[in-house]
């Protein structure tokens, strides 16, 4: 749904509309597309979780709910992981970005 909406608003004129605004002083014209951007990248962090993972925290890998950013990088990092290396760490870390409860930010690092 996201894929299509930014492909709507795309389509829609409204991105060239937005950019002469913001040219001029308007707000931020890329605001939407940068916040459909973002999730569509929240998206691809769950949907790359290794499905050992999964399993092993008591998911089905094939009809998963939709975790919270603070539960993907719990996820990642979990002792489950067996395949976790640095990239793997630096995920969790750029998911860190999606929190947004500050508390809950500093206790995560």
């Amino acid at each position: 749904m996201l894929s299509i909406g930014k492909l709507a608003h795309l389509a829609s004129g409204n991105v060239l509309a937005s950019l002469h605004s913001n040219q001029n002083g308007g707000g931020d014209g890329n605001s939407l597309l940068t916040s459909i951007d973002a999730q569509l990248n929240l998206i691809a962090y769950q949907e790359n979780l290794p499905d050992a993972v999964l399993s092993a925290q008591g998911y089905d890998p094939g009809h998963v709910r939709v975790f919270t950013p603070s539960e993907l990088i719990q996820l990642y990092i979990c002792k489950e992981n067996e395949t976790a290396d640095e990239y793997t760490f630096m995920k969790a870390l750029e998911i860190l970005d999606f929190v947004e409860d500050d508390l809950e930010k500093s206790e995560l690092r």
